[in-house]
């Protein structure tokens, strides 16, 4: 399925929300909403998104002029990711929470209902 960084973005933010809901009672789950919102509102400029040229992998720009352009990008993980970018929330979030939430977002990427709506609409 092809697509775009602007959409794998979107897929993305989804399923990070929905797999959020699973893990949503666990005492440091706070944090991970905190990172979420943040990279929703994409505060550090990278544009994390899913990578177009690694269905298991997440992709971010170093650069803002490099946002859209993917052979640019950094290849990354979730979990990566957040402890690297995010390492103070990070030290509140504790290594079970995280591999929860990011093994439910993984989950989800391929089966996302909403998802899956998503890139059916646009292709």
């Amino acid at each position: 399925m092809a697509y775009s960084i602007d959409d794998g973005r979107h897929v993305l933010l989804i399923c990070m929300n929905e797999a959020y809901r699973e893990i949503a009672g666990l005492p440091d789950s706070p944090f991970v909403s905190y990172v979420i919102d943040k990279i929703s509102k994409d505060d550090l400029g990278h544009y994390l998104s899913l990578s177009i040229f690694s269905h298991d992998a997440l992709s971010y720009a170093k650069h803002e002029q490099d946002r859209f352009i993917e052979p640019r990008r950094v290849m990354t993980t979730l979990g990566r990711y957040i402890t690297r970018k995010y390492s103070e929330e990070r030290k509140s979030i504790s290594d079970s929470t995280l591999d929860t939430f990011v093994r439910f977002v993984e989950r989800r990427i391929p089966r996302s209902e909403r998802a899956r709506k998503f890139f059916d609409k646009k292709h």
